[in-house]
């Protein structure tokens, strides 16, 4: 028996490699067609997209290929968690396996930080536009933010106190996962697990660092930054998280603009149902109450009395600090996009692309194969 988990993102080819070396085994897939389905760069299309990648738990499910039991129960997250992701994206069909006190001890032992014991998403107003990173963007306020709260989560209270590894720090854009990876990154240069399939890029915008990822890593003015490297705080895109759990989440939104991407369902549904405990959201309130889904989860925390203060540490944020973080930071101009017009003779045609498979040599009479 062949058991696979997050079988969601199980791409054709892989699945084809596990039916070809183990053709008389039985297999089962454990998964969720409504968080993110297998990676597909955005240039690969046609058959290679179809039968390359694919997205076969989807289909196996749509067209009845094999037979299927569903799992109602829901023991990871908070039980109002799931009540709200059960509204937004499973017509009400989840049930939480777990009780409130299951989930609530951080919110209990921490009255200092968290508003309502009750509700585990809060929301911490972010005013401040991004910047543009490449196609992607960061912001300044944001950094700051997430760096005095994870200080103050591991601060000890009442007889509690999280573990680094109990804080994931989730971000949509990879541009401010660099960022924030950077901050979280060990004296070392070790990268977080930020991007799938990629190591830890060097941040271009940032002044201070250079090719080398021992410069890097070096000491910098940021006191701040510079006290959590090596904490074992999970830093990632919403992709990383997939598959992935912990005791609280910091969500970053990063754009004051909620992109349509931020909008997919799957795509919340997955960033929204990392936390064990408790959810931070930092996001621009205005944006976030014109988004599709959003709209609800504001709702839901504005109604809980959920809404953070930012006049107090550590959701706030002083004007010095603002500046100090920005004099580090190479902005884009005008003059650096000139680069994406320029032309280059070789590109890959994914559309017309064939692969062909190597005949086996015949094995010598005797001889067996492995």
């Amino acid at each position: 028996m062949i058991q696979i988990d997050e079988a969601c993102q199980l791409p054709e080819c892989t699945l084809l490699s596990l039916l070809r070396s183990f053709p008389n085994a039985n297999y089962g897939l454990i998964g969720d067609i409504k968080q993110l389905p297998p990676f597909c760069e955005e240039k690969l299309k046609g058959k290679l997209k179809d039968y390359g990648v694919g997205n076969t738990m989807e289909r196996a499910i749509e067209k009845k290929m094999f037979p299927e039991a569903i799992f109602r129960y829901v023991y990871r997250c908070h039980p109002k968690i799931t009540e709200l992701l059960s509204e937004l994206f499973y017509d009400g069909n989840l049930i939480s396996g777990v009780q409130e006190d299951q989930r609530n001890e951080f919110m209990r032992k921490r009255p200092d930080f968290w508003p309502n014991p009750h509700y585990p998403i809060i929301l911490v107003d972010n005013q401040d536009p991004a910047y543009k990173i490449g196609t992607s963007c960061g912001n300044v306020t944001e950094k700051i933010l997430v760096e005095q709260i994870v200080e103050d989560l591991l601060k000890e209270r009442d007889g509690y106190q999280l573990k680094k590894s109990d804080i994931g720090v989730i971000s949509f854009y990879s541009g401010q996962t660099a960022i924030l990876s950077e901050a979280f990154s060990d004296t070392d240069g070790v990268k977080c697990d930020a991007f799938r399939g990629s190591e830890r890029k060097i941040n271009p915008f940032y002044s201070d660092q250079t090719e080398s990822l021992s410069d890097a890593s070096s000491d910098t003015d940021d006191d701040v930054a510079d006290s959590f490297r090596d904490t074992g705080v999970k830093c990632g895109t919403v992709d990383a998280f997939q598959g992935s759990e912990k005791e609280v989440i910091i969500l970053c939104c990063t754009n004051e603009r909620i992109s349509e991407f931020m909008q997919l369902s799957n795509r919340l549904n997955v960033a929204m149902s990392r936390a064990k405990q408790a959810t931070i959201i930092i996001g621009n309130s205005i944006g976030l109450c014109e988004a599709k889904y959003w709209k609800d989860i504001v709702k839901k925390v504005e109604e809980n009395g959920c809404v953070a203060d930012t006049t107090k540490f550590p959701f706030y944020v002083s004007t010095e600090q603002k500046e100090d973080e920005k004099d580090k930071i190479v902005f884009e101009t005008d003059e650096d996009e000139e680069d994406d017009d320029i032309e280059t003779d070789f590109e890959i045609d994914f559309e017309n692309l064939f692969i062909f498979e190597t005949p086996e040599p015949e094995m010598p009479s005797g001889q067996q194969k492995w």
